[in-house]
């Protein structure tokens, strides 16, 4: 097996975990827009409470970048 093609499928595997993990979060950022008026309705919030649904899904983004960024500094981006 020539050098390159062990590059690329040493790279296959991360690539296509970082994919599937986009789309998963992308899916999930998509489906909480959808549910905030059917959440709005079913447990009888008002615009301020509806909105503050949305907007604690993505402070929880803020939030958990820290820890991550800890996490990749401690473990390192690439170990080889």
């Amino acid at each position: 097996m020539s050098r390159i093609s062990r590059i690329y499928k040493n790279l296959s595997s991360p690539v296509i975990i970082i994919g599937a993990l986009f789309f998963v979060f992308g899916f999930i950022t998509w489906l909480s827009a959808v549910l905030v008026p059917y959440l709005k309705i079913a447990c009888e919030l008002n615009n301020f409470q509806s909105y503050l649904v949305a907007f604690s899904f993505y402070i929880a983004y803020f939030f958990m970048s820290v820890p991550s960024g800890w996490f990749l500094e401690y473990t390192g981006y690439k170990k080889v």
